[in-house]
């Protein structure tokens, strides 16, 4: 896969084998730039150049003498491990526990599972401010219009009462 410098796209959730696609194909780059330039073939070598100025005299080395020292020696096997002191600040004993803070604020309120989405839901009460008033007069008796208007409105009511 190309590298592609537009992913991961903004506010996008991570993926592993996005990113690891990405890092893979910027590796494959410099890994092309760097044979591109051992591919390249080598000049003549050039002449010597001249030598370099005369350094200082060496530190008096092991035997005492005005020559160089000798080798560094390696390093030396780890030292063992120091005593355990007191729970508490260096050098000193534990002090007593102090009282307990204040109350912090309340936090965010956490995830909620789609049962709970659901249950609740199902318990909230439905709000039906979409139905509109039915603002008529009834005669007497009524005419079949208005008490279909009357069952069309209850209908409506029902409806907006469901979920």
């Amino acid at each position: 896969m190309p590298f592609n410098p537009t992913l991961p796209a903004p506010n996008s959730e991570l993926s592993s084998a996005e990113l690891r696609n990405q890092f893979t194909s910027l590796k494959d780059l410099i890994d092309g730039a760097y044979s591109a330039i051992d591919a390249v073939p080598a000049g003549p070598q050039g002449l010597p150049g001249p030598a370099g100025p005369q350094g200082l005299p060496g530190e008096m080395g092991a035997t005492g003498g005005d020559g160089p020292a000798g080798p560094q020696g390696g390093q030396g096997p780890q030292g063992e491990q120091g005593p355990q002191g007191e729970a508490g600040a260096p050098g000193g004993p534990q002090g007593e526990q102090g009282p307990q803070g204040e109350q912090g604020p309340q936090g965010d309120p956490g995830e909620v599972s789609a049962q709970q989405l659901t249950d609740a839901i199902n318990t909230t009460p439905n709000n039906p401010s979409s139905v509109a008033t039915l603002d008529m007069t009834v005669s007497d008796p009524p005419t079949q219009a208005e008490v279909q208007a009357v069952v069309d409105k209850l209908d409506e009511l029902i409806n907006a009462l469901r979920r």
